[in-house]
């Protein structure tokens, strides 16, 4: 009986890997039935887009996961799991439409994760659900800018709106996007995090890099639902803050360097956040 476990292991481990790719293909076909369109700060951050020139780190709320995950399909993108019980299934299907993977936590003994962070990150932008695989719900961990600093690369923060769609009983409301909806991606301004940031230091970028992705998911979610809006109308954000120091003095500017560009000509004012506290 006990010879006959690693056999049953692997089966389990095959039909596995076969549901995944069966939910891989099953995304990229559901998107495209749907009206999607991307806008971006810099295209050129945008690992889909043929301006593409410069590695970053990606975060997104887990939610949509299922919805960014095919438009990402093999661009060399790495997509940081962790060690959660269903993150093996979500590698496979993660990996049956291109992406490389690392399985691991950034700041809860990840230090073999974070080793290949660092050497895969010197050449493939990467991927993170900021708020997985656990939650709360859209509360940003710092993982994603301890690795920023560590690697010296940008966070870039991307917004995803949706007009309709279902929400399954799960702890971060998993999005599908209903058929024909318009689903609007937002790629935001590249934020640098400095070096040797202390921990005071860490959860100030924390929480203004989360203030920067929900004004982006704000505008994304505008764009998907409201029925005048037409590509290329030029509308203005209207909440801008004004950069500030802080007490420790590590906070620098948070700012988009360009304005938000799509393939039509759309434009809206580069974005600045202050640091809470």
């Amino acid at each position: 009986m006990l010879k006959a476990i690693p056999f049953f292991d692997a089966q389990q481990a095959t039909m596995r890997r076969l549901a995944a790719r069966g939910l891989a293909h099953g995304l990229t076909m559901w998107s495209k039935t749907c009206d999607y369109r991307i806008e971006h700060y810099d295209a050129s951050y945008d690992p889909g887009h043929a301006a593409f020139r410069h590695r970053s780190i990606f975060v997104f709320w887990h939610e949509y996961i299922g919805i960014l995950l095919p438009q990402w399909r093999n661009r060399n993108v790495t997509l940081l799991i962790s060690q959660h019980r269903d993150g093996e299934f979500v590698k496979d299907a993660a990996e049956a439409l291109g992406y490389r993977t690392v399985r691991g936590s950034t700041t809860r003994g990840g230090t073999a994760a974070l080793r290949q962070m660092s050497r895969i990150g010197q050449t493939s932008p990467i991927a993170i659900t900021t708020d997985g695989p656990q939650g709360p719900r859209r509360h940003m961990a710092p993982g994603a800018i301890f690795l920023a600093s560590l690697l010296r690369i940008p966070i870039v923060p991307v917004g995803v709106g949706i007009k309709d769609a279902w929400r399954l009983k799960t702890w971060d409301r998993m999005a599908i996007a209903k058929p024909l909806t318009r689903v609007r991606i937002l790629f935001g301004p590249p934020i640098m995090i400095p070096r040797g940031l202390s921990r005071e230091g860490l959860e100030e970028f924390r929480a203004a890099v989360q203030q920067v992705l929900e004004m982006i998911d704000q505008l994304a979610v505008q764009r998907a639902t409201n029925p005048r809006y037409r590509f290329g109308d030029c509308e203005i954000l209207s909440d801008r803050r004004s950069a500030s120091s802080t007490l420790t003095g590590e906070m620098s500017n948070i700012f988009a360097p360009a304005p938000l560009r799509t393939t039509v000509g759309f434009r809206s004012p580069s974005i600045k956040c202050r640091p809470t506290g």
